[in-house]
């Protein structure tokens, strides 16, 4: 990932959602190197609260990291209960997991994830679902909302549009939510897009 990848997310609020004590730190650890604003809590109920009190003081989350198999409130279920909020219903969600199933993704996204990594989580995958999640969501809420541009939207612009079908893209993503994400930004940018599962199917394109 080049820097100008990672200031997109550079001052992003993000709150990291997790029972087990190690992982909350290796996630607060990786996005601090991104330059976003990290905070953790231990379990659903917490979490609630604490985007609630951050919205309320005018200083809401961006995003949240949550992972799935907690003994409280489990991942799913949590992320239901954000999405559900009126007031919360903004937040981009990102969940982790230890068992991940292939079969699982069409229900994460009817609950409204942007994002699924299994863990052990690598920084590059991490880094990659983040940023695909966060342009995805400002790209359809600025012409809206005018949702607060990253650093390097604000020295490129908000968008960088090409003439219909003049650039052709290859998508190489096995996850099909980062995959859809991915072809949803491009197509609107006006580039023609091809999709690989895997590098196998990459030579063939």
């Amino acid at each position: 990932m080049t820097v100008k990848t990672t200031a997109r997310l550079e001052g992003l609020r993000v709150l990291i959602v997790d029972d087990n004590p190690v992982n909350r730190r290796v996630v607060w650890e990786l996005v601090k190197t991104w330059n976003m604003e990290p905070s953790s809590v231990n379990g659903g109920n917490e979490a609630l609260t604490t985007l609630r009190q951050a919205r309320e003081a005018g200083a809401p989350f961006d995003m949240a990291i949550l992972d799935y198999q907690m003994p409280e409130i489990a991942g799913d279920t949590l992320g239901r209960a954000i999405k559900a909020d009126p007031v919360l219903r903004e937040t981009v969600l990102i969940l982790l997991t230890s068992m991940g199933h292939r079969s699982e993704i069409p229900h994460f996204e009817r609950i409204g994830f942007a994002g699924y990594l299994i863990k052990p989580v690598r920084p590059a995958q991490l880094l990659e679902t983040l940023t695909t999640a966060w342009e995805a969501y400002a790209g359809r809420r600025m012409p809206e909302r005018g949702v607060r541009p990253s650093p390097a939207d604000k020295e490129a612009g908000s968008t960088t549009m090409y003439p219909s079908g003049a650039v052709r893209v290859l998508v190489v993503e096995d996850n099909m939510i980062n995959q859809k994400v991915a072809v949803r930004i491009l197509e609107k940018a006006g580039c023609r897009v091809d999709v690989a599962a895997n590098g196998f199917e990459r030579w063939r394109w």
